[in-house]
């Protein structure tokens, strides 16, 4: 599976005013989504399809090893985030064309 971040009308990024990392608002139609540092990491590193395990590796990278699984902690906040429709879900046809 590979997901990417949906488009928003607008977005403001600003540095995470509690440590390490940043806060991103993003619009979407009529609703604005505010995420802290790993949510605005995860949306900034789906801007182009990207799987979970790649995702997971990239805020290791950034944040440190998370208590537990890695992977499993990024697919819930992955699947967290396409709740929320900030990012999307690949189908595999789309997948094939990037």
């Amino acid at each position: 599976m590979r997901v990417r971040t949906r488009p928003a009308r607008d977005s403001l990024t600003r540095p995470w005013p509690e440590g390490p990392g940043n806060e991103t608002s993003l619009l979407y139609d009529n609703e604005v989504v505010r995420l802290g540092p790993l949510g605005s990491a995860i949306v900034s590193h789906a801007v182009q399809p990207v799987t979970p395990r790649e995702l997971a590796a990239a805020l290791q990278a950034e944040f440190g090893a998370p208590a537990g699984d890695p992977l499993a902690a990024t697919q819930t906040a992955v699947d967290d985030l396409i709740s929320r429709r900030v990012l999307e879900r690949l189908s595999t046809e789309d997948e094939d064309k990037t």
